[in-house]
């Protein structure tokens, strides 16, 4: 297992090191858990929000289309909602956001193609059925704990014995 994940990345930055940081690599399998430093961008530019919006769509599309045409298959994390903001986040925070995950997460389950492209919603994972964070598993508003994470994990490896 390769880690080539960057905290505070957006999705066009990752397509520009998605060929040397994966597709040279020729994995079995490419996780990619990406996007809310994208949506976070666009809930702050709301001049620009569509355009960040698809170009994050395009972007998480293009790289596991490219995944695939390279023989890797993908297993795509939707967007992992935020938590509430802090009081001091709050004053460079959009409400937006909540809403752009959800349209996100959306068009990515429909990218959902087995046994090639196989899609995770993380929501289902970390929140129960009435919409709050499971315990212990978010550690700031956009950060998962080592909980969340093994919550993932346990989804992860379930879903590729599954296929």
């Amino acid at each position: 297992v390769l880690n080539r994940g960057i905290d505070g990345e957006t999705t066009a930055q990752m397509t520009h090191r998605f060929k040397t940081d994966v597709l040279d690599l020729k994995p079995a399998v490419v996780i990619l858990q990406a996007g809310i430093n994208d949506l976070v961008a666009a809930g702050l530019e709301p001049q620009r929000e569509k355009a960040i919006f698809d170009a994050l769509i395009a972007n998480l599309t293009s790289m596991t289309h490219d995944a695939n045409a390279s023989g890797i298959r993908v297993v795509l994390l939707t967007i992992i909602p935020p938590a509430s903001p802090s009081p001091v986040r709050r004053l460079v925070w959009s409400h937006r956001i909540e809403s752009l995950v959800r349209t996100a997460n959306h068009e990515l389950i429909a990218l959902h193609a087995p046994p090639r492209v196989m899609v995770i919603d993380t929501l289902s994972l970390l929140q129960t059925s009435d919409g709050r964070w499971q315990p212990d598993v978010t550690a700031d508003t956009l950060h998962l704990t080592s909980t969340g994470y093994a919550a993932l994990n346990v989804a992860v490896h379930s879903l590729l014995l599954r296929d």
